[in-house]
């Protein structure tokens, strides 16, 4: 292939996929640090956003609780404050302007919990005042009443026991052992950590790494245009500024490697998630062996989604299924499959299952949830029944609010709602384009390798130059 026609196809395939790749890279980076407080702070007045984000509003609301005792009592836990209702639902007020991950109610509501980002938040008014509690300045990810006693998981990693009064303690605690956690996982389940960060290693290694890689996409995408926008300067202008680092920046070799985890961990990855439904089977059917997998399958030390102790056992959430122990470092697989929320109500264990099933600790053991949607965000009791709360299809009453939180508008952006209704075909075609950029950008590679070995083999006659 000549070398005029490669520069041809990279320039064209960089103008036209790279506004839609360097999109990608920003609003996933944001995406994958949903914790920054000014991402839900900051918002805009829905008469500057399209209908199509109101049906993104109520992924904002991550807990739900309706008093047993008076159902018009009713606490919606949501990233953009805690909201009550006296009503029933039918309006609500913003009681504590904190990011809520997850709600925990004594019996009576005399006390009720609100874990945030910020910190577990206690109220014995029945929600109406809140106050610090305790782990203050620490991410909650989860909470659990049980036997007068708090239990928690600060950043998906430490294991707390919190008094009545608010007094911590850590809890030392060994990850399952490696011979006990399951030895497949499903492809879906790989596509989906390797997408959102969490599919290499323990610890924050993996979401910095995919961090870097949307930093590298981005670089790359903006370094092409900034290329383009001064050859056409020096054209219209002659000789003018400097394209020297942005060349060699742009086509130093590292780059290549890098495209090519940015296409894997991003682009396969993201086609896979944009047609879920489309690869449904193929996702859920193929099973991979952990011992050929990424480390995190077989550690999952920073991978508690759930914790709670019912007086005699110790149970974990993670990724892999629910692990329980009676002195927190032996433990066995009790129910396989992706513990997402774990809650308390009562006496009763519940588990809301991502790609698995949901469930509930009986007597017998584990039993399947059946006739409850897919991923509920909590479970709530109402008039004498345990429900489960999801957003979707028709969700109980939620705060409704007038504006946008910036998130949702950056989730727009990259699933291209907020613009246009298929955009996820561009994101398709940029993804493809960006396979032609690493074939073509590695050509051009080599080819400039070759000239800087061999420079008496460059044409110089006028006519060579153009051909």
């Amino acid at each position: 292939m000549r070398r005029y026609t490669l520069f041809l196809l990279h320039k064209y395939a960089g103008l036209g996929a790279g506004l839609v790749l360097a999109l990608l890279a920003l609003t996933g980076f944001f995406l994958d640090h949903e914790n920054f407080d000014f991402l839900w702070r900051i918002t805009v007045d829905d008469r500057w956003v399209p209908a199509s984000m109101e049906a993104k509003k109520p992924r904002a609301v991550e807990a739900y609780r309706v008093n047993p005792g008076d159902p018009q009592q009713v606490l919606a836990g949501t990233r953009r404050g805690l909201y009550r209702s006296l009503d029933g639902g039918g309006s609500f007020e913003l009681v504590l302007p904190r990011q809520v991950l997850a709600l925990a109610a004594g019996p009576d509501w005399s006390l009720l919990l609100a874990a945030t980002t910020r910190g577990l938040w206690s109220s014995e008014d029945g929600g109406r005042h809140w106050h610090p509690f305790a782990l203050v300045g620490k991410p909650v990810t989860s909470v659990n009443l049980h036997g007068g006693f708090v239990w928690a998981v600060v950043d998906k990693r430490q294991l707390y026991r919190v008094d009545h009064r608010g007094r911590e303690e850590p809890l030392s605690w060994r990850p399952p052992a490696p011979s006990v956690l399951p030895r497949r996982v499903t492809l879906g389940r790989l596509v989906r950590d390797l997408h959102y960060g969490r599919g290499l290693v323990d610890g924050d290694a993996s979401l910095l790494f995919n961090d870097f890689l949307a930093g590298v996409l981005f670089f790359l995408s903006l370094g092409g245009f900034v290329i383009w926008l001064k050859v056409r300067a020096r054209r219209r202008k002659g000789r003018g500024g400097s394209l020297r680092f942005w060349l060699k920046t742009h086509a130093h070799g590292s780059q290549l490697p890098l495209f090519l985890l940015v296409f894997v961990l991003f682009g396969v990855t993201g086609l896979f998630l944009d047609h879920a439904g489309l690869f449904r089977g193929v996702l859920r059917s193929v099973t991979l062996d952990t011992a050929w997998l990424p480390p995190v399958y077989r550690s999952l030390a920073t991978d508690v989604w759930g914790f709670d102790f019912d007086g005699e056992r110790y149970r974990i959430g993670n990724r892999l299924g629910v692990f329980s122990s009676t002195d927190l470092e032996h433990w066995v697989l009790e129910s396989e499959g992706f513990a997402w929320r774990m809650k308390r109500l009562g006496d009763r264990l519940l588990v809301s299952g991502m790609g698995a099933p949901n469930r509930l600790l009986a007597e017998k053991g584990w039993v399947e949830l059946e006739g409850t949607p897919h991923m509920p965000r909590d479970f709530y009791r109402e008039e004498g029944r345990v429900r489960a709360f999801s957003t979707r299809g028709e969700p109980p009453p939620l705060p409704k609010w007038n504006s946008t939180s910036l998130y949702h508008i950056l989730l727009g952006l990259h699933d291209g709602e907020l613009l246009w209704g298929q955009w996820v075909w561009l994101n398709d075609l940029a993804v493809i384009a960006s396979l032609l950029l690493l074939y073509t950008g590695f050509l051009k590679w080599l080819h400039h390798r070759r000239r800087r070995r061999h420079p008496s083999g460059r044409r110089s006659s006028p006519q060579a130059r153009h051909k």
